[in-house]
């Protein structure tokens, strides 16, 4: 019967009506009064263009929400975090290339996967990330040499986007974007023509990345912000002793609004004529608790709907614990979809299983990895593969972050091989499904076509007898050797990861 009912807020104990809008408005006005935080330590550059939200406050959701930090942290993870390879870019590849990569790769001071892990974290939070590139000699031609994560709390753009300072404390830091050509002072984000600064006076690169925002040019907009209320109306359910609910009280009576009614004339305040209806009612409702009480609201002109109704119902103190569980579980998933994360991967199971039996969080995280982690990693490797071609030039190799499936891979590629040991598949099979993986490709030779059963070769497709002893050897041979190559593929591959 409730089904055509709409919650409209909670009358609480202490007599005062509370509208389900009334979270999102207290949130987002707490977020926009401390959009102009500064720090008061440093001075302001007039250069400086300041954001629109404050990072000091989005900061505080990640401290005081864990489906909002799980989110971050299991993206930032699946982007960045869970390794890298180098793939082949054409058939034929120079191997020592790939040697001085890896070898350049390992150099660096902290590990890459680590460090795009952290900006990517800072991105999926605050909507920017900063990644530090320093080059040989401070040479604006030399070789980049490493990259570094710079936390965007400490960030600030300057006007035109190619100019950012970072400040610590009373230390103030510039840096220029990566490939800019002029000359910038680290001390004082002054520009000159490029080269001919003190070369201990220059500034290093940054590279910038940001979720895209309508509303703003320079700085992102935070995904989180569209689920807001979520999280601090979770925040309100937690903590019954709150500054919120001392206020308001604690909600005792549900209020639910059925039909097409007329909301009449809204008041300076924001007061509707369904809204002083309801408030005239909550005090003699109060005195008089019932365990429900209907009242008869009018329709539109020429509705052709039923009468509309709104109901007070009494929460017990049962129903008030279930009701609370589940809007704080409401809250979790509107969190979970601003970010895009299936609810599977925060360790909630309760969706998994579709009304006609279908594997759900199979489903969501396909989708997952498709629109939300292969986006990612598609950008963040463009960049480190211009940082890598700058620094070796025309290169055969392209660096991958790795999948977020790709110990799934690696799982399915040893029960494909037990498959080839019981004859299930041929080597072309194989290549077919994993070759992508070691850049193998298939020929026209015999082998191709083999089965075999343990170190056995059977003669399903080959197109001779078994008893040619000299054929058959000669093709268990290569097929020993195919499969030695694959191993130390693997082996080598597994390295890396």
């Amino acid at each position: 019967m409730l089904a055509n009912f709409k919650r409209y807020g909670f009358v609480t104990t202490k007599g005062k009506v509370i509208k389900q809008s009334l979270l999102e408005e207290l949130a987002i006005k707490a977020i926009k009064e401390n959009s102009e935080e500064l720090d008061t330590s440093t001075e302001l550059d007039n250069r400086e263009v300041i954001r629109p939200y404050s990072l000091k406050a989005l900061a505080r959701l990640l401290e005081e929400n864990t489906p909002h930090r799980r989110a971050c942290d299991i993206k930032s993870g699946d982007i960045a975090g869970g390794g890298y390879d180098l793939r082949p870019k054409y058939k034929d590849v120079d191997e020592n290339q790939k040697e001085e990569i890896i070898e350049w790769l390992e150099a660096m001071p902290d590990d890459i996967n680590t460090v795009f892990k952290e900006a990517e974290f800072d991105y999926q939070s605050f909507s920017e990330l900063y990644i530090e590139i320093v080059r040989e000699g401070r040479d604006p031609k030399g070789k980049p040499l490493f990259f570094n994560h710079l936390p965007t709390v400490n960030m600030t753009l300057l006007r035109g986007k190619n100019i950012a300072v970072e400040k610590v404390g009373t230390k103030k830091k510039y840096y220029k974007k990566y490939g800019y050509p002029f000359d910038v002072d680290k001390e004082t984000g002054k520009e000159y023509p490029l080269g001919t600064l003190e070369v201990n006076k220059r500034a290093n690169e940054f590279f910038y990345d940001r979720v895209y925002n309508p509303l703003d040019k320079y700085y992102g907009f935070p995904y989180i912000l569209s689920a807001i209320g979520a999280i601090v109306g979770d925040i309100a359910a937690r903590n019954y002793n709150n500054s919120f609910f001392e206020n308001y009280g604690v909600p005792a009576y549900a209020i639910l609004v059925s039909g097409d009614y007329d909301r009449g004339i809204t008041d300076p305040n924001g007061y509707d004529e369904i809204d002083k209806r309801i408030q005239e009612q909550v005090q003699s409702f109060m005195e008089n608790p019932h365990s429900v009480l209907v009242l008869t609201v009018p329709n539109k002109p020429n509705s052709t709907k039923d009468n509309v109704e709104i109901k007070f119902e009494k929460i017990s103190d049962d129903i008030k614990e279930a009701s609370f569980s589940e809007f704080r579980k409401m809250n979790k998933q509107e969190i979970l979809d601003a970010h895009g994360v299936p609810a599977y991967l925060i360790g909630d199971n309760s969706e998994s299983v579709g009304a006609l039996g279908g594997n759900n969080s199979e489903q969501a995280v396909e989708i997952y990895k498709r629109t939300v982690v292969e986006k990612r990693q598609n950008k963040l490797e463009r960049f480190i593969n211009k940082v890598i071609k700058d620094a070796f030039g025309a290169v055969d190799w392209e660096f991958r972050f790795a999948n977020i499936d790709q110990v799934d891979e690696n799982a399915e590629l040893d029960r494909f091989l037990k498959i080839m040991d019981y004859g299930g598949a041929t080597v072309a099979d194989l290549i077919k499904n994993f070759g992508h993986k070691f850049g193998l490709e298939a020929t026209d030779e015999l082998i191709m076509n083999a089965r075999f059963r343990g170190q056995q070769i059977i003669n399903l497709d080959l197109g001779f007898d078994l008893t040619e002893q000299d054929v058959a050897q000669q093709v268990q041979e290569e097929l020993k050797q195919l499969k030695q190559q694959l191993l130390e593929a693997e082996a080598k591959k597994r390295k890396w990861f």
